[in-house]
């Protein structure tokens, strides 16, 4: 990423960590935007298996823009790409849309869409647990307390399981 799209690497005031990056995607038109950090990468690539970084950046930008959350809503449409392919939901349910793993420009056009709280959007806009609530399977939305899992794990952190299953919201870096 830092050879291709990287511009350059920040940090807030007075932090050694140093972990903001800005980036740029030349195929979307943008030449400065802000991430994607590895939670995004995760959820809006790995999740729903693209492989294209500048698309995974414009992805992030996006949420950006529209004021979602990079892990939530990647987590929440890749639910919905594997009820799709299981059948539980089909192009009745998402007003005609055929969601499917790898489909980027139906990524972003799905992260538009529960931006503006549009047709399917709308329902992903409520999360993925209330989503698998809503077909009936619960146990697919990979969620602690309605809350998206995070790529990160526990194991480092010596309290991390026992943090997850009390906290108000699970992810350690959320305010």
């Amino acid at each position: 990423m830092a050879n291709q799209y990287q511009n350059r690497i920040y940090a807030c005031y007075r932090c050694p960590i140093g972990c903001g990056r800005e980036t740029r995607a030349p195929r979307y038109g943008l030449d400065r935007v802000d991430g994607p950090e590895a939670e995004t990468i995760f959820a809006l690539g790995y999740t729903m298996m693209v492989d294209d970084l500048q698309a995974v950046i414009y992805a992030g930008h996006l949420c950006n823009l529209y004021g979602l959350d990079t892990i939530s809503t990647g987590c929440t449409i890749a639910l919905a790409c594997e009820m799709f392919e299981r059948n539980i939901i089909g192009p009745r349910d998402t007003g005609g849309l055929d969601i499917r793993y790898g489909d980027i420009d139906m990524i972003h056009r799905l992260i538009e869409m529960t931006g503006r709280r549009e047709g399917f959007g709308d329902m992903l806009a409520e999360g993925g647990a209330t989503l698998a609530e809503r077909f009936g399977v619960p146990e697919l939305a990979v969620t602690v307390k309605a809350r998206s899992a995070h790529a990160r794990r526990q194991s480092f952190r010596r309290d991390g399981s026992y943090l997850c299953s009390v906290a108000v919201w699970c992810q350690p870096h959320a305010g």
